[in-house]
């Protein structure tokens, strides 16, 4: 929480990385729900490249609710109509500062990015979010290509052998039905390390029922698959995505 609250812009939530060309970071603190003066602080970055965190937030782990109302009216007749219009729509605060509802109706089959989009494209959200209103910053967008990168790190795993070598615990993690990034590619370059196996390939339990498998590496290495899930866990499998990362902050096996 200290290290939340001492970074400058906290209030706003914008933390300032090129004042000269007005370059800042948005970012969105959620304090523990278990013991936040006890619990670790979890820094959730989405990839893309270009892709907003809060794509996670909304569809992964973040503590928005998204409830399943369906969208329409009742008639003089007592008969809904225009429940398919509509995959979702907004509800005020009920109190100050707090968030809209987003309802959803799920009977739409036109749910993924747009929920997302609507949301945190209301004005209500980005007043309560602290956002910068849109006459300031554009529409929010899932995945952007105005960012200007140089994509030229190289392979990431000199970085990942220079942490574990040190004895940084890691859990690397892969859905078993990802075709974005099949799981087989994890386990080949988490294996690619060299680490001597400490764990032989076994299945891992969530609430009594086979939820993927593990295998573990010296120097605190970990790569687990999680059964059935596709690539972005929490929002496939959230009870075994919860399981998964419980144990790994508290330092427990799977």
């Amino acid at each position: 929480m200290q290290l939340v609250l001492g970074l400058e812009g906290c209030c706003d939530r914008y933390v300032t990385i090129d004042e000269r060309n007005g370059r800042n970071l948005f970012y969105y603190f959620v304090e523990s729900e278990r013991k936040p003066s006890e619990d670790p602080v979890v820094l959730w970055l989405n990839g893309g490249p270009g892709c907003s965190s809060f794509d996670g937030f909304v569809y992964e782990y973040g503590i928005v609710s998204l409830s399943d109302v369906m969208f329409g009216f009742i008639t003089k007749e007592e008969k809904v109509v225009n429940i398919f219009s509509r995959p979702f729509n907004f509800e005020a605060a009920k109190t100050k500062g707090g968030l809209p509802k987003l309802h959803l109706n799920p009977y739409s089959w036109s749910k993924d990015d747009e929920v997302a989009t609507a949301w945190l494209n209301n004005a209500a959200v980005r007043k309560a979010i602290h956002a910068e209103d849109a006459s300031m910053i554009p529409s929010w967008e899932l995945c952007t290509d105005n960012i200007r990168f140089y994509h030229d790190a190289g392979s990431m795993i000199p970085y990942h052998k220079n942490l574990t070598s040190k004895g940084y615990r890691a859990l690397i993690y892969s859905g078993d039905h990802d075709l974005c990034v099949p799981f087989t590619g994890s386990e080949a370059w988490t294996r690619s390390l060299g680490y001597k196996i400490v764990d032989e390939w076994r299945p891992w339990t969530s609430e009594g029922q086979i939820a993927g498998y593990t295998q573990g590496y010296e120097k605190n290495l970990t790569f687990s698959t999680v059964k059935g899930s596709g690539h972005t866990v929490p929002e496939y499998k959230p009870q075994e995505a919860l399981d998964l990362y419980s144990r790994f902050l508290a330092g427990k096996p799977l």
